[in-house]
């Protein structure tokens, strides 16, 4: 793990550097495992401290987000409800880079695959709808995101950011693909709104609503 940051300080988003570290984390976790039972979710927790400079300075290298992601997959699935502060943590902190550095398409794609973790993770919270956020729980003093609160987010991006930049079109894709798997969580009303917003916005992109 050493040898591979070393590395990537020479090969700045190197997607085959990524993919040989993922899989020697993946290696370890497994010995790990299948000798103490459980993952080791302090050497976790370090693999995302360590990284997280690292993706910070290199917003649009989607590999080294992806890394991320499959880190704390892991560890929901060997934790469960132990492991869950981290992903609201790695939530806000896309919220955050999203709202400070324009037209990085991959902090979106790292914020949508986020919002499907966290879907499985809590789904009664995540199709919470936006008339029930006064009795959301929270991790941490961090309220736990719901589809409701993600697309109140991508409406405030859509807002602020230049309408001739690529923020508003990623916002626009992302409210459309939490309103498709929130259920119950976006009014209907606001669903229709958001497919106009996509008729009218993106003529290219009618897929979407199919």
């Amino acid at each position: 793990m050493r040898f591979t940051r070393l590395l990537l300080t020479k090969h700045v988003k190197s997607s085959i550097l990524w993919s040989h570290r993922l899989w020697v984390r993946s290696r370890l976790d497994s010995s790990t495992v299948a000798a103490e039972g459980a993952l080791d979710t302090d050497n976790v927790q370090a693999q995302l401290d360590n990284t997280l400079a690292w993706c910070k300075a290199h917003v649009s290298d989607y590999t080294g987000w992806n890394f991320r992601h499959w880190l704390l997959t892991q560890l929901h699935l060997h934790h469960g409800t132990a492991a869950h502060s981290p992903l609201v943590a790695e939530i806000n902190l896309c919220h955050t880079l999203i709202e400070a550095y324009d037209g990085h398409e991959s902090l979106w794609y790292h914020l949508r695959s986020l919002s499907r973790l966290a879907c499985l993770v809590w789904p009664s919270q995540w199709i919470r709808s936006s008339a029930d956020t006064a009795s959301a729980y929270s991790i941490a003093g961090d309220r736990i995101p719901s589809a409701a609160s993600q697309d109140a987010f991508a409406q405030r991006i859509m807002a602020a950011k230049p309408a001739s930049g690529l923020d508003r079109e990623f916002a626009l894709v992302y409210r459309h693909l939490i309103a498709k798997e929130a259920g119950d969580g976006i009014p209907e009303a606001t669903k229709r709104a958001i497919a106009d917003l996509v008729r009218q916005d993106m003529p290219g992109k009618q897929y979407l609503l199919q």
